[in-house]
């Protein structure tokens, strides 16, 4: 495991605070979600995690407020960093599974747009995109994952 930086990512002069994300595959699909928060950011699901709150208790309740799935966590995927309008993270990535629900949109309007199921390659042409236009339309910690998920989306 590495925290790997992506190239747009400042070093922070606070700490960074820490989030959760689930890397949930599905027919050699990637599940995201449309954050439209601050602007439209492409990510997988997750968030913040609450003080006292375990790493895998927050993304059990993350993806089930954002989602209604209840998760299996099968391993950590990786540690990336990202940065939003908030600040910087350090994002704990894990495999998971759905074991119960179907992801559904609408239980977070001011949060969730958009929940789709994307291929390694129209991630990676968001990733392409967000390069080009200096944004963060799919997201850092993302971005720095894809070679890592590569192998699971072909």
């Amino acid at each position: 495991m590495s925290l790997e930086s992506s190239s747009s990512l400042e070093s922070a002069e606070v700490p960074l605070r820490t989030m959760v994300a689930g890397i949930i595959i599905r027919d050699k699909k990637l599940l995201v979600v449309h954050n439209i928060k601050r602007g439209l950011r492409i990510e997988p699901p997750g968030g913040k995690v609450n003080d006292g709150e375990d790493l895998e208790a927050a993304l059990h309740r993350e993806l089930e407020e954002e989602l209604g799935i209840r998760i299996g966590v099968t391993g950590l995927f990786g540690l990336y960093e990202t940065r939003s309008p908030e600040g910087g993270f350090a994002v704990s990535t894990f495999r998971c599974e759905i074991l119960d629900g179907q992801p559904q949109e609408g239980r977070e309007p001011e949060k969730i747009g958009k929940v789709e199921w994307l291929t390694l390659e129209q991630l990676e042409k968001l990733a392409e995109e967000s390069r080009q236009t200096n944004t963060h339309l799919l997201v850092p910690n993302l971005q720095a994952a894809l070679k890592d998920l590569a192998p699971l989306l072909r």
